[in-house]
């Protein structure tokens, strides 16, 4: 048993508490912010299996230590440190710049070469990649605006989004709905 360094309201005795608990409630509070950071670009689904689920969290806190490794190595701590998602989304860019390429969802169709210019392949790479909206005036928010996608499928369900499409300049959700819109014909 420890001091916690805290007296009780009445006797003003110190809380004795087992090392254990001091240790772990001084240590939780790292986990609890990674968590934290980690809750707005999570790769994780409710529909996945357990085991992608621990891939894809194991892709998010290796995502994460690269940040953190990053700010250490090259952020000037005089100057505005960029956003995790920020940075995310930066490397996302530049993985899909090198090593991506647009490919049919069915198995076995062939991709037809009346595309539309948005699903062309090399043109796609280079002009076709997320931007966040601009920030709105005197605040720190960015403007939102409707999921094209999301909006097509439910009319009556408005999804709204801070990242648009550089070239085509909708707005589109990260995921499903921007594969979809930039590899279908038909969406």
């Amino acid at each position: 048993m420890i001091d916690s360094g805290k007296l009780h309201y009445k006797t003003r005795k110190p809380y004795m508490k087992p090392d254990v608990i001091v240790d772990y409630t001084q240590n939780m509070r790292l986990v609890d912010k990674s968590d934290y950071m980690l809750s707005g670009i999570e790769c994780v689904r409710k529909s996945t299996k357990w085991y992608q689920k621990i891939f894809f969290h194991l892709v998010d806190i290796s995502m994460l230590n690269a940040y953190n490794a990053w700010l250490v190595s090259r952020c000037d701590p005089t100057k505005h440190k960029p956003f995790f998602r920020e940075f995310v989304y930066e490397v996302v860019y530049q993985l899909l710049a090198k090593y991506g390429r647009v490919t049919s969802t069915q198995k076995g169709r062939k991709i037809s070469t009346e595309r539309p210019d948005r699903i062309q392949e090399a043109e796609y790479m280079s002009r076709h990649y997320p931007k966040y909206t601009e920030t709105k005036p005197g605040t720190s928010r960015r403007y939102s605006v409707n999921c094209k996608v999301c909006a097509l499928k439910e009319p009556t369900v408005r999804t709204r989004v801070s990242v648009i499409c550089n070239e085509c300049q909708v707005g589109l959700c990260i995921g499903d709905c921007w594969r979809n819109y930039h590899t279908k014909k038909n969406i």
